[in-house]
């Protein structure tokens, strides 16, 4: 990944404050979320639609919000503009492929001598695939400036402009303090495709899953959905989120008991550190087993049992100040885009309720196996029947 220049893989320093400040508050600043919501909300609406015709029909509902998440990143990267010229299907199997590689055993990791031989074939398999994510994103970028150069940037309004348009602007300041080069704009690019579509659909594949378990808790949430959103209108991202106090809890509840990273990423000491009586010697990796300390009755009351309650009753944030519940990490290291990720999942997860009852086939129960990779899946898709719940069909197709 162009030799660690992301802000996943960077190592701290100098460097790694001076991206992640560009990208806090250039980039995923409030402003810039709130100008982008409307670019969500289309390709949200386009899922309603497509369950819309499949209602009454079992729908992999798995494959159905990894597909519109997929589509909501791009149209909030870049506005959707080449959205038609992506194999939508072939770019979400290619990232779910990067992301099992990623954390993927590799025996190299631990005899370092066998490394020059890549036994297992991961580096050529993951280098392949960079390759690809890089050529889609180096395309776009160049149409980006091909439109600019034959229409000019009309664009005045700074706020409106998509996430890709902001990179490039960057990129183009003389100034090393404020600027990013052209490898950290494309490594930016994939830091949040895959940040933005892996863990935001495994998220709500759990939420839905656990709703389905305890119908009582989906009831809970359907009628505050109800009373705020009503049966005559539809969930709205910058009106109506903030309003909805249980769907954050089952959100949270739901990263405590399916954080998307269960180890989180790996981690690297600079020095040699001493923690709790350990020595940590410098460049060790370093897991942190979050999924074990969000499940810790030592630190939870009912720790395996699933109760939105409990974030209603205690207020605790995504920002990792208590070390039991860290989903997103915690410090200097703490993911960069959690206000994102929570309109991404609030949204998408409002409107599948909210717009439609759910059911499983016949004879079925929801599968709660789990698949170990660097993010946490179900082990079997979703299967589920919806049926249209608010009044007025023309809803489904405004």
């Amino acid at each position: 990944m162009f030799g660690g220049v992301s802000i996943v893989w960077r190592p701290n320093g100098p460097d790694f404050i001076r991206l992640r400040k560009l990208l806090l508050h250039e980039v995923m600043n409030k402003s810039r979320l709130d100008a982008s919501c409307e670019l969500r909300r289309r390709e949200v609406r386009h899922m309603m639609k497509e369950l819309h015709r499949k209602t009454g029909s079992s729908v992999n509902l798995s494959e159905q919000v990894a597909l519109t998440t997929v589509k909501v990143m791009i149209t909030t990267l870049w506005g959707g503009s080449s959205e038609r010229s992506i194999d939508l299907i072939g770019l979400k199997k290619g990232l779910e492929e990067f992301v099992r590689i990623v954390g993927a055993p590799n025996v190299s990791d631990f005899l370092p001598v066998l490394a020059p031989f890549d036994l297992q074939g991961l580096e050529s398999k993951s280098k392949k695939l960079l390759s690809w994510f890089y050529g889609i994103f180096g395309s776009e970028i160049m149409n980006r400036l091909r439109t600019e150069d034959d229409h000019g940037n009309n664009n005045s309004d700074p706020i409106s402009k998509d996430f890709l348009q902001q990179l490039l602007e960057l990129n183009r300041r003389a100034d090393d303090k404020i600027s990013l080069s052209d490898n950290e704009v494309k490594a930016l690019l994939l830091d949040m495709m895959i940040g933005g579509t892996d863990t935001t659909t495994s998220t709500v594949e759990w939420a839905m899953t656990e709703l389905l378990r305890h119908p009582q808790k989906m009831a809970k949430l359907v009628e505050e959905l109800d009373t705020v959103a009503g049966n005559r209108n539809t969930v709205e991202e910058e009106s109506l989120l903030p309003q909805l106090l249980y769907l954050n809890a089952v959100v949270k509840e739901t990263l405590r008991l399916h954080p998307p990273a269960p180890l989180l990423l790996p981690h690297m000491p600079g020095e040699t550190s001493t923690v709790a009586g350990y020595t940590i010697p410098k460049h060790s990796r370093v897991f942190i087993n979050a999924w074990a300390m969000q499940r810790d009755p030592r630190l939870w009351d009912d720790p395996l049992g699933f109760e939105p309650e409990r974030f209603l009753e205690a207020d605790i944030s995504y920002q990792g100040n208590e070390l039991r519940y860290i989903p997103f990490g915690s410090g200097r290291r703490i993911c960069a885009g959690i206000a994102m990720a929570e309109r991404m999942v609030g949204l998408i997860l409002a409107v599948l309720v909210h717009s439609f009852q759910w059911e499983l086939p016949e004879g079925m129960k929801p599968d709660m196996h789990e698949k170990f990779e660097v993010a946490l899946r179900k082990m079997e898709p979703l299967v589920a029947i919806p049926f249209a719940r608010l009044s007025n069909p023309e809803q489904y197709y405004h």
